[in-house]
């Protein structure tokens, strides 16, 4: 398994079973693309006067924008035009995010 999200799986190393048969393929055999992400967070408090600190922060989600792959179409029909083995979104995965805080600490 490896690939492009149009063709995700080898479809010719799947077939139908005949009928009144049972298959042989395995439990979990087929895995989707792995997600990648990497956050970051960075954090600064500074005193004001004895009583008063400022934290200011900043929060990077999916800091490399890494596209991260829905899973794959696992119907399998025997028809040629079949969307098996096709990635068709690219899930409920974000884009890179950046956010940043300021909070008065007493």
């Amino acid at each position: 398994m490896s690939g492009t999200p149009t063709n995700w799986f080898n479809r010719a190393s799947y077939t139908l079973n005949t009928p009144l048969t049972i298959g042989n393929l395995g439990r979990n055999t087929a895995i989707g693309p792995g997600m990648y992400q990497i956050d970051f967070s960075v954090f600064k408090e500074m005193p004001i006067r004895e009583r008063y600190t400022v934290q200011f922060g900043a929060e990077f989600f999916n800091i490399l924008n890494h596209p991260n792959l829905g899973m794959p179409n696992n119907v399998f029909n025997a028809s040629p035009t079949s969307s098996f083995g096709v990635i068709g979104d690219t899930g409920n995965y974000l884009s890179r995010n950046i956010q940043f805080a300021l909070k008065l600490l007493v």
